[in-house]
This record gives structure tokens, C-alpha cells and sequence, in this order.
């Protein structure tokens, strides 16, 4: 099973993404960024949202967490972003960095945000690697 994660900058001058020609390189799902931080919202999520799923693929959408913001407004703005939209995956965490925090806050507050995200009604997810959080 083969997926990707896109963001804005994968549209370059506004490019649309050909998501049929993604789904014939056999890309089954896809992890749409929809927020980052406490102020971010993606201009191209709706739409890449749309075109992936009219191409046959599942989607998901992703809040790029960020360890120096508060992690409840950080939930907040990411269930406000996706509300009404029909997603296949629990709502995702990409967590790549500590933002020069130490570890004990970034973990309070990515937890804080999943906590709110549940209290939303969604199950989250989170993405990352090892060395993250250091």
C-alpha cells in the first residue's frame, strides 16, 4: 500500500496536482496538510482533498505540529479546518520537531492537542521519528 502527504508548497504558482495521475503511479491514499501551528491553514486543502478523492483514493488530513504554540488552540484551529470534511483516517500529528523546546514540554503539549482532538469526537494519529522530540 503505497501513500504520500502533500502540502501547499507542492503547488507551486498555484500548480493543481494531476491526483489521476497519482492514482495511476499507485498511490492508494493520501495525508493532506490542513494546519500548522496556531495561525496556518492550507489554501489548497479543499481542493486536494476533493481531487484525490474523486481520483479513487482515501484520504487524510494532517495538523504540522508545532512544540512553541500552545497544543489546545494548535487542536482547535485542525478540528475547526476539517469540520465537514469526509475523512478516511483519524485526524494526524506530524511531529518533526521540537522548535528548540525540551522534550517533557513537546510531549505535554502534543498531548494536550490529541486529548482535545478526542474531545472533538475524532481519533488521532501522530507521525514522526525518533529523533523529534530531542
Amino acid at each position: 500500500i503505497k501513500g504520500i502527504d502533500v502540502a501547499s508548497y507542492q503547488h507551486p504558482n498555484g500548480a493543481t496536482i494531476n491526483w489521476h495521475e497519482v492514482r495511476a503511479a499507485g498511490y492508494t491514499f493520501v495525508f493532506v496538510k490542513a494546519t500548522e501551528g496556531v495561525s496556518y491553514k492550507n489554501p489548497y486543502f479543499a481542493e486536494d482533498v476533493a481531487g484525490a478523492r474523486a481520483a479513487g483514493m482515501l484520504v487524510g488530513a494532517y495538523h504540522f505540529f508545532r512544540s512553541n504554540d500552545d497544543g489546545v488552540t494548535q487542536a482547535n484551529a485542525f478540528v475547526n479546518a476539517v469540520q465537514g470534511v469526509h475523512l478516511d483516517f483519524p485526524l494526524c500529528f506530524d511531529y518533526e520537531t521540537s522548535d528548540n523546546q525540551g522534550a517533557a514540554l513537546c510531549h505535554e503539549r502534543l498531548d494536550q492537542a490529541r486529548t482535545v482532538v478526542r474531545q472533538h469526537g475524532h481519533r488521532t494519529m501522530t507521525y514522526t521519528y525518533p529523533s523529534a522530540s530531542t
